[in-house]
């Protein structure tokens, strides 16, 4: 029969397996997003008013398929490059939009002035999404130097 420790840390390896999954086909499904959206990048100059951001752009939607497909096996390097793919994501909705998360737009008459964006979900959505892979990149470091000096 199992102890309390012993189901507590399997309830928590299971949240924690449901959380990167989640993670990880939000994280597909953006840079699946952001590859489709090329052809349209395409044909409407884009990729010739700016190659080098255009080039990056099309760098950064495959790189995402790949850490999306690392990060669900649970380990550190999957978590470090998530990490990474999320901090330099949320740097550049930063660099491109106009204005910062959760401020409405002054043009909008529909909304009241005090009324986030459209884009706050998102940006919260990513920045939780940081927060957590950090937090549990952190955690593992520390547990696998911990059973190292152990052993």
């Amino acid at each position: 029969m199992r102890s309390s420790k012993q189901f507590a840390s399997t309830k928590a390896d299971i949240t924690d397996q449901v959380i990167i999954a989640l993670i990880a086909i939000l994280q597909f499904l953006f840079s699946i997003y952001m590859l489709l959206v090329v052809p349209f990048i395409l044909a409407y100059g884009g990729a010739n008013e700016r190659p080098f951001v255009f080039l990056l752009y099309v760098l950064f939607g495959v790189c995402g398929l790949a850490t999306a497909s690392h990060l669900s096996y649970r380990r550190l390097p999957g978590r470090v490059s998530a990490l990474l793919w999320h901090a330099l994501l949320i740097s550049y909705l930063l660099w491109l939009s106009p204005k910062r998360p959760g401020v409405a737009n002054p043009e909008s008459s529909s909304s009241p002035a005090s009324a986030p964006d459209s884009d706050t979900a998102l940006w919260a959505l990513y920045a939780v999404s940081l927060i957590y892979i950090g937090v549990t990149a952190i955690v593992q470091f520390r547990r696998r130097n911990t059973t190292q000096v152990l052993e």
